[in-house]
């Protein structure tokens, strides 16, 4: 492991992987999350063929497993803020993400807690200096989220082509050739952000497209989650609000990236305003 980290409810990432620097050491020998996730297989069968046949899959929530390790050698109060600072990051309505690097990549699985398998003390841990928990987290979404890839056409200057995500293609591009590619494992769904002023536009993939048949007001702009989870279009305001503009979306086909590949995007807008999709590419595993 070469550095893993845990954020939860705004507080500053902790180190699970230097002792050193909060006290906390996730101990390698049992650690679950970081493999695959359970897979529910659909299958029919048939009195006169050997054997079934395979109909379909859902990958199911993944769960997690955390042997932590609290420790300090300075004293009975520095004991105490350091676990106490672990478990105000454990709160069951607040989900965090666990992030896990290796030398090529930066994976983050997002995480809520479940419990701590009804710990016991035999001693008085702020008494000693330390104490082992088996800490128990559920991943309701399973897959694993790599570095997004982002994407921009539309704008006279662009932000450079970056040799691996997340990266940027110059803006200088025709929106006809605008092509984006999916890392990850499986079918990913682009978020797309389209900056006014603008009268019209038409973002998505050959055969899926998304149709903006209104207007967006210079300041302001249209974001539009394409992704399962969420399937949305709001608009955000020059002055912070929020207005979901969903239904009023023309005819529209939310479609996904196979996994990798690298697609031909179907874009245009009128107004001369840029147009953004973000990717998050998802995997089945923290590396590899």
């Amino acid at each position: 492991m070469a550095r893993s980290t845990w954020t939860a409810d705004g507080q500053d990432p902790i180190d699970l992987l230097n002792p050193a620097t909060d006290g906390v050491m996730l101990v390698q020998d049992g650690v679950r999350g970081l493999g695959m996730p359970p897979v529910q297989r659909y299958t029919s069968t048939s009195p006169a063929v050997h054997g079934s046949r395979w109909r379909g899959h859902r990958v199911e929530e993944r769960g997690v497993f955390w042997p932590l390790f609290v420790w300090s050698d300075k004293g009975t109060a520095d004991w105490l803020e350091r676990d106490a600072r672990l478990w105000r990051s454990f709160r069951p309505d607040v989900e965090g993400w666990w992030e896990f690097a290796t030398s090529n990549a930066v994976r983050r699985l997002r995480c809520r807690f479940v419990d701590d398998g009804d710990h016991s003390f035999s001693a008085d841990p702020s008494r000693r200096g330390w104490d082992l928990y088996g800490v128990r987290l559920v991943a309701e979404d399973p897959w694993w989220h790599g570095s997004s890839v982002r994407v921009e056409w539309g704008k006279s200057t662009g932000e450079g082509f970056l040799p691996g995500p997340p990266f940027s293609i110059s803006g200088a591009l025709d929106m006809g050739t605008a092509v984006m590619r999916n890392p990850g494992d499986v079918h990913a769904y682009p978020v797309w952000t389209i900056p006014g002023p603008s009268s019209s536009a038409t973002v998505g993939l050959p055969g899926g497209t998304v149709q903006v048949p209104f207007a967006i007001a210079d300041g302001e702009s249209l974001v539009i989650d394409t992704r399962p989870s969420a399937m949305t279009a709001m608009v955000h305001t020059a002055g912070g609000a929020v207005v979901d503009r969903t239904g009023q979306l023309g005819p529209s086909t939310f479609a996904a990236i196979p996994p990798g590949t690298a697609v031909t995007l179907s874009l245009s807008a009128t107004g001369g305003s840029a147009v953004q999709a973000t990717l998050d590419p998802l995997y089945y595993r923290a590396w590899g």
